[in-house]
């Protein structure tokens, strides 16, 4: 299912000048879910606000068998910035000159809103054993899957860019420099948040977690394609030219973890990033109070899931944005990538904690 707004604004999106044309919704004005190509030009606004935004997963030394009770206990109150050390000295460590600093380096190591949130899961299935073996992964011990991207630095560097940008000008260039340090600050702000929920479930939180792939779903990246240097922005969607990638769920389904296949042409070498919202935030957030005999039973009631699994949310209104009958069905998604022939699954994993 794609709801007609989302493809009337691809279609809008297809007649831009120079754009040459899975998991797809509308947002305000362009659709998420899309990989778009353009020659000889970029438009920032096809990546959004959250320049960087994407996914890491970790391999912990945690025992799959750990209580989601224990978890929980030990994460409550984690939320708001970062006081344990020197956000500077990480982003340093991280290649990220100190001298770059931003008035949004405080939040850094923060999730953020929406659909962001750090999840710790177990093996369900292992359908690619010797795929799965190879990236590091271990079926006895929990993993971490961290959603999160720029903060405001992003929606700073969004704000004041025009619609189109034409390359070998200083625009272009001046927007790709902004854009390329959202994206690493992004990615660092993913390791820091992986740093800050370790440090509490473990002594030694830098030796119990070891990165296992960290992918962009919202940027733009220039590539040659069938002889021609094109521009390919994805906004919500995966790349499926830098090996494995995770596809969750909601925090009430399962996540895919999957390796892409075949040569990537015909679906722009990118995949679904994420099952989708069939419900915008307002809808599920009306809905899932109008169906609430009281609001804190129902929002009680969203903080353990079908699946066995517990929520740490403090937002109340998020809960219910976020609830799992706001999101499409993974599994259906999944299901028509690899219908297509463009992944195979690897493995499957269960939430046990979701953190958002």
């Amino acid at each position: 299912f794609v709801e007609r707004l989302a493809i009337n604004q691809l279609e809008q999106v297809a007649r831009l000048p120079g754009v040459v044309m899975p998991d797809l919704h509308p947002s305000d004005h362009y659709p998420i879910g899309a990989a778009i190509e353009s020659e000889e030009c970029i438009y920032p606004v096809l990546i959004g606000g959250d320049v960087g935004c994407g996914m890491a997963l970790f391999q912990t030394t945690l025992s799959s068998s750990t209580r989601p009770k224990r978890i929980c206990d030990k994460l409550q109150g984690i939320e708001g910035r970062w006081k344990d050390g020197s956000v500077s000295e990480w982003l340093a460590k991280n290649g990220i000159s100190g001298s770059s600093s931003t008035p949004f380096d405080e939040s850094l190591g923060t999730i953020g809103g929406g659909n962001h949130f750090a999840e710790i899961q177990q093996v369900e299935r292992v359908e690619d054993p010797e795929s799965f073996s190879a990236l590091g992964l271990h079926e006895d011990k929990l993993v971490l899957l961290v959603h999160s991207g720029s903060r405001g630095l992003g929606k700073h560097i969004a704000h004041s860019q025009p619609v189109q940008l034409r390359e070998n000008t200083a625009e272009f260039d001046a927007y790709m420099q902004q854009h390329n340090y959202a994206c690493n600050w992004a990615r660092t702000n993913r390791d820091l948040i992986a740093h800050r929920i370790m440090a509490c479930l473990s002594s030694d939180p830098d030796a119990s977690a070891s990165k296992v792939l960290d992918i962009w779903h919202n940027n733009v990246t220039n590539k040659e394609i069938d002889s021609r240097s094109v521009w390919l922005h994805r906004k919500g969607a995966a790349p499926s030219d830098q090996g494995a990638v995770v596809i969750p769920g909601s925090r009430g389904s399962f996540s895919y973890l999957v390796m892409p296949v075949g040569d990537q042409r015909e679906n722009s070498f990118s995949l679904a990033h994420g099952a989708g919202r069939s419900l915008t935030r307002g809808v599920a957030l009306s809905r899932m109070k109008n169906k609430a005999s009281t609001v804190n039973a129902a929002a009680a009631a969203l903080q353990e899931t079908r699946l066995g699994g517990r929520v740490i949310c403090e937002d109340v209104n998020l809960l219910f944005e976020e609830a799992p009958e706001a999101y499409k069905d993974v599994d259906v998604v999944v299901g028509e990538l690899v219908g297509c022939g463009i992944i195979k699954v690897v493995a499957v994993y269960r939430p046990v904690v979701t953190y958002k």
